[in-house]
């Protein structure tokens, strides 16, 4: 009897039945992994808080568009002196931008228009607020600067 073939028969043996083993456990393991998606939490934002200030003036919020982590629900309403806030997602080594519009209601007359604002995040780390879109009869802008603005005007006209 050659020793070195039994010896070599022997290790073979033992390293096929290693294989199917490891394969059989991989293969069972793999089974009891639930493959429901799980969740994925929630990416780095920033804040931006937007606060109406025009006394005969409500804002009632048409779209949101753009990554975001949240912001208040469409079609609620922004009344004088009250504010809504809408999370910009982050997402590093980008520029984020999310544009928000809103219908303007002029007390006494409905709906006049809409106006878009837009919430920035520069690559940078700088942060933005822009009004866009104006189609109102109201000449308004942005007062405050960064992530908390109010919408106001200078002047109205019929």
């Amino acid at each position: 009897m050659n020793w070195k073939k039994t010896l070599t028969a022997g290790i073979s043996a033992l390293a096929i039945s290693g294989v199917l083993f490891g394969a059989g456990l991989t293969s069972t393991a793999h089974a009891a992994t639930p493959t429901t998606p799980t969740e994925v939490g929630a990416q780095s934002s920033i804040n931006f808080g937007v606060t109406n200030d025009l006394r005969w003036v409500t804002l009632e919020l048409a779209g949101v568009y753009g990554r975001t982590e949240g912001h208040p629900p469409i079609g609620s309403t922004l009344p004088f002196g009250k504010g809504q806030s809408f999370e910009v997602q982050d997402m590093w080594f980008a520029d984020d931008d999310v544009f928000v519009t809103y219908q303007v209601h002029v007390d006494g007359q409905g709906y006049v228009g809409d106006i878009q604002l837009q919430l920035s995040l520069a690559q940078s780390g700088e942060r933005t607020t822009k009004l866009t879109v104006n189609n109102t009869p109201i000449a308004m802008r942005l007062g405050g600067g960064g992530t908390q603005v109010t919408v106001n005007a200078g002047y109205y006209s019929n």
